[in-house]
């Protein structure tokens, strides 16, 4: 009997997506996107995104990294999908911390955009993505994962995948960052998805 080995989680460094030449920035763009809509996640490295803070000022700065990560993100995914620049994180609204629920469901509410996880390698999370591929969340130390949100599912009318965060078997709960979409924005598919949901 055979065991099938889970695929590794594509990585991609952000510092060739933002200043690479054309041919390394559509690679990391054709990369991010694909790992993210077909496996439900992404690892990260040139994120820029301090590891050990130290303090209330530390965590405040390293939140703020974490947030414009994400927005590089959402802007790679709008990219990736041809849209305007600015189509997925101009909805972005709060951020903050939430711990991955440990009955593998995420928040109830459909708002976040987009998680990124801190630190995979100790996390002891694994991702569920498309078709039931599974895929422990555990990176190098120093990268960042990010997994879509059920925001981006609706915004892109299921072409996002519907993806679970949750501890593997015996592990414990781990703080995510989380950005949110506003909530004034409408999460309705967007114009340029809904034939993909006609589908």
């Amino acid at each position: 009997m055979s065991v099938t080995a889970r695929p590794k989680i594509p990585r991609i460094d952000l510092a060739s997506y933002r200043g690479g030449d054309p041919g390394d920035r559509r690679g990391a763009v054709a990369t991010g996107g694909d790992a993210l809509r077909e496996i439900g996640a992404l690892r990260l490295l040139g994120h820029g995104v301090p590891s050990e803070p130290e303090g209330a000022i530390a965590e405040s700065g390293r939140g703020g990294a974490l947030r414009r990560t994400g927005a590089e993100i959402l802007r790679l995914l709008a990219d990736y999908f041809g849209l305007p620049e600015k189509s997925f994180s101009r909805r972005m609204g709060e951020d903050g911390w939430v711990r991955a629920p440990a009955n593998g469901r995420r928040e109830d509410s459909a708002r976040p955009l987009l998680f990124l996880v801190p630190s995979p390698e100790s996390s002891g999370l694994e991702v569920e993505g498309p078709e039931g591929v599974r895929d422990l969340a555990r990176a190098r130390s120093g990268e960042l994962v990010a997994v879509p949100g059920p925001a981006l599912e609706r915004l892109t009318g299921g072409v996002m995948p519907t993806v679970v965060l949750r501890p593997a078997e015996g592990g414990e709960g781990e703080d995510l960052f989380v950005l949110l979409a506003e909530p004034s924005r409408d999460l309705a598919p967007m114009e340029e998805f809904l034939d993909a949901q006609r589908k």
